[in-house]
Parts: structure tokens; C-alpha cells; sequence
């Protein structure tokens, strides 16, 4: 059985040339590739970024709920405070009596900051607790107030019916922030001590 000369006849040089031009050129591959290149690199950018603030923020966290966690301790302490026995800027001893405790009884509890150890202790009973560590600086401002309303500063122990805590981290990176530079400040009344 014989084909017509038309069905066998090997494809004409237009349609050879209509295939190749369907396809990706060199060039054009080329230039998608750098294009697809600098989109991943700009993604990744933003996941960089977006990772190393979201470790801020949770650095910042961090250290606010230690501080809090001081705070309330210090507070409690310092709530139940029947006199003060220290008043130096980097040390703070009071004498506390709780509702636990008998009446006319009461326990020495000592904070302490070590400018070498960046630590914050507190001793109560014979204890010492790290109650706060990576500090540059722990200080204690005491303040007598009057009836009146009068505020003044005090270095004597006698005199003290308010504690202000201030308390700086460390800089981690070596870049210091708003939030860093003395991120936590709290003035507590020492309730059980008389306005003199």
C-alpha cells in the first residue's frame, strides 16, 4: 500500500522553526533565575528581621516579668517592714514582721546587689536567694515622707518610710535601647512605718 508523497514528506522549515521559538531561550532563562533569586533573597531579609525582633521583644518580655517577680516580692517585704535597719543605695535591710509571725517578733531580710556578679540577692532566715541576675546596676533611693505631704531624700535608717528600687540590665549586644537603659523603677511605702 502506497502513502501519498504529502503524508510522508518530512515537516517544511516554518513549522521546524515554530517549535524552537515555543521554547525558553538562554537569555530568558537567565533572567528569571535573577529574578526568582533577588525575591528569595528578599524574603529571606524579612524573615531575618522579623526573627530577630520577635527575640527582642521576648528578651524585653523576659526581663520585665524578672522584675515583676522582684517587684513583688520586694513589696511584700517591704509592706510588712517594721523598721529599717540599712539604708545604703546598694543595700537594703529591713526588719519584717508577717501576719504569720508572732506579734512583737521579726526577721532581718537583707537585699543585696554585687556589682561584680550583676546579682541581686535577697537573705531572709539564714537564706540567700539570686533573686535577679544580669544587672549593671541595683540601686535603693529612701525618702522620708511627712504627714504633710513633704518629700525628701534620707540616708538615715531611722528616718525611712519609702524605698525606691531601680534596676538596669545589662546591654546584651552592646546596643543599649530606651528599654534597656533603665527599664524598671518602683517606690514602695512602708506601710507599718509611721509618717514622723
Amino acid at each position: 500500500m502506497n502513502l501519498p508523497a504529502r503524508a510522508i514528506a518530512p515537516p517544511s522549515f516554518r513549522a521546524r522553526r515554530r517549535k524552537r521559538v515555543a521554547a525558553f531561550s538562554l537569555t530568558e532563562l537567565l533572567v528569571s533565575t535573577a529574578i526568582t533569586s533577588f525575591a528569595i533573597a528578599g524574603i529571606m531579609t524579612t524573615f531575618i528581621a522579623i526573627k530577630r525582633g520577635y527575640a527582642a521583644t521576648s528578651d524585653s518580655i523576659a526581663e520585665t516579668n524578672r522584675f515583676v517577680v522582684v517587684q513583688d516580692q520586694l513589696g511584700l517585704d517591704l509592706r510588712n517592714a517594721v523598721s529599717v535597719v540599712a539604708s545604703d543605695p546598694d543595700r537594703l535591710s529591713v526588719g519584717v514582721r508577717y501576719f504569720s509571725d508572732l506579734p512583737g517578733s521579726s526577721r532581718l531580710v537583707t537585699y543585696v546587689f554585687d556589682a561584680g556578679t550583676g546579682r541581686l540577692t535577697r537573705t531572709a532566715d539564714g537564706n540567700t536567694y539570686h533573686i535577679m541576675s544580669d544587672l549593671s546596676a541595683a540601686v535603693f533611693t529612701y525618702y522620708r515622707r511627712s504627714i504633710g505631704g513633704e518629700v525628701a531624700s534620707t540616708q538615715i535608717a531611722a528616718e525611712v518610710n519609702a524605698v525606691q528600687l531601680t534596676l538596669t540590665p545589662q546591654m546584651r549586644s552592646g546596643v543599649a535601647t530606651s528599654v534597656q537603659a533603665a527599664y524598671a523603677t518602683a517606690l514602695f511605702q512602708l506601710r507599718r512605718i509611721v509618717f514622723p
